[in-house]
């Protein structure tokens, strides 16, 4: 609704706060929640209030960097009505994360993933009912989404506390923060160059493309966004498996493997299925100001299943305390992202944001099936290229059918891959619920 109200010029304005807002929420998280995750006893007191103490500094910093030196530069930058307040409201909604990013690990440790869900989804929910009430009553986009900004961060911050009942207290020992950053930097800094990536766009397609264009790529992959959950949730709980599966190696690796197979088999037919029926589907839910958007989603969804994949070598290698190769693989991805879009962005506009990101996942991504199968196991190729071919052919033929206006037939096209893959692969359909269910009965 948001998008057939406003137009893609609006949301590309927002979209460039959002980018500040997951930069920050990343700076201040600063690898706590994965820390407290992997480790092997539940955190002392004293690592919990060290921990919400260094957040609660990041967090202040970063707001206060957001007021005095993003939102100047963002407005002479971009020439944007309005961009300076959306850069502040997203700032501080960053802050707010600091709030919850203890409780969130606590939950996962014990499996709590329904109050996971509870806090992910009151954000989604507060955020979208505050930006389109405003929106369509007032008609005024800055004002809209600067308000869900800051509700996105005070909301699930409220929730995460009462379902939690963390008491936060700071703790100013300067030796325990010292301790804790040390501890905490390294997966900090694996996961910072994902954010660096996501300031390319902005940076680079909203100054030479325009906002306008800015705005359809990163739609294009929100149309594509509700089946990273898949992705997702591999990650989150293959994070804590393999930790526990360490002194185990050929278990470890069946592990691993029947996860990659499963990801496919699940995650192909959704997720380019999606891709492929996108002519027909995106008028229909955005409108005519959003033509064009169909050539992002359709080349996305190869670089999107791809970065599913590495996903879960990444929690792999993670758990196996790989931080070095891993950040190895990010700067790498980084610096060909950023290369990459600022080379084809005037030629391709918003399709080079898919195009940079498979050029840095194809370019970067050997890194980390390097480490696999030289620290973890051995990686079984066969089924995830039979998936991966499979699935790019079939999303060619029903794209072509899809924006002929034949979508009965771009359908029965992937009825009969679902049926084949089902078939072929039967056996491993039970598998993510006994991880699940190994990992609530703390069997592994």
């Amino acid at each position: 609704m948001l998008a057939r109200l406003l137009g893609p010029e609006v949301l590309g304005a927002y979209f460039i706060s959002f980018t500040v807002f997951m930069f920050g929420r990343a700076l201040v998280d600063f690898g706590v929640l994965t820390h407290f995750i992997r480790m092997h006893e539940e955190p002392k007191d004293i690592e919990i209030k060290t921990a919400f103490t260094l957040q609660q500094i990041l967090g202040g910093a970063y707001l206060l960097v957001c007021l005095l030196v993003v939102a100047p530069v963002a407005g002479i930058w971009y020439k944007i009505p309005g961009i300076e307040l959306l850069v502040i409201s997203a700032g501080l909604a960053a802050y707010f994360y600091s709030w919850q990013s203890i409780p969130l690990a606590m939950f996962e440790r014990k499996i709590e993933y329904g109050k996971v869900g509870v806090i992910e989804v009151g954000e989604i929910l507060i955020f979208n009912l505050a930006a389109v009430g405003i929106s369509y009553f007032y008609r005024d986009g800055v004002l809209s989404f600067s308000i869900a900004n800051v509700l996105r961060g005070i909301f699930p911050a409220i929730l995460a506390l009462v379902l939690s009942g963390f008491k936060p207290e700071i703790l100013f020992q300067f030796k325990k923060l010292k301790d804790m950053v040390k501890v905490v930097y390294p997966l900090f800094s694996v996961n910072i160059t994902l954010y660096i990536v996501m300031m390319a766009p902005p940076v680079i397609m909203g100054n030479m493309a325009g906002v306008r264009e800015y705005g359809l790529a990163w739609m294009g992959y929100i149309f594509l966004q509700y089946t990273m959950v898949i992705a997702t949730v591999f990650q989150r709980v293959g994070l804590t498996t393999f930790s526990r599966l360490q002194k185990n190696k050929k278990e470890f690796d069946r592990f691993v493997n029947n996860a990659l197979k499963l990801l496919s088999v699940i995650y192909v037919p959704i997720l380019m299925g999606l891709a492929s029926i996108s002519p027909v589907v995106l008028p229909l839910l955005y409108g005519s100001k959003w033509l064009g958007m169909e050539r992002v989603v359709i080349i996305a969804a190869i670089p999107l299943y791809l970065s599913a994949l590495l996903g879960i070598l990444t929690s792999a290698l993670l758990s196996k305390g790989k931080y070095k190769l891993v950040m190895t693989q990010s700067i790498l991805y980084t610096a060909l992202y950023w290369v990459t879009m600022y080379t084809f962005v005037k030629q391709l506009l918003s399709v080079s944001m898919p195009v940079a990101h498979l050029c840095g996942i194809v370019g970067a991504g050997w890194i980390l099936i390097y480490g696999y199968n030289k620290y973890c196991g051995k990686i079984n190729y066969g089924p995830n290229i039979f998936l991966l071919v499979s699935g790019l052919s079939t999303m060619g033929i029903a794209y072509y059918f899809a924006g002929m206006g034949h979508i009965i037939y771009s359908l029965a096209v992937w009825l009969v891959l679902v049926i084949i893959v089902l078939n072929k692969y039967k056996e491993l359909l039970p598998f993510f619920k006994k991880i699940l269910d190994a990992n609530s009965k703390h069997e592994i």
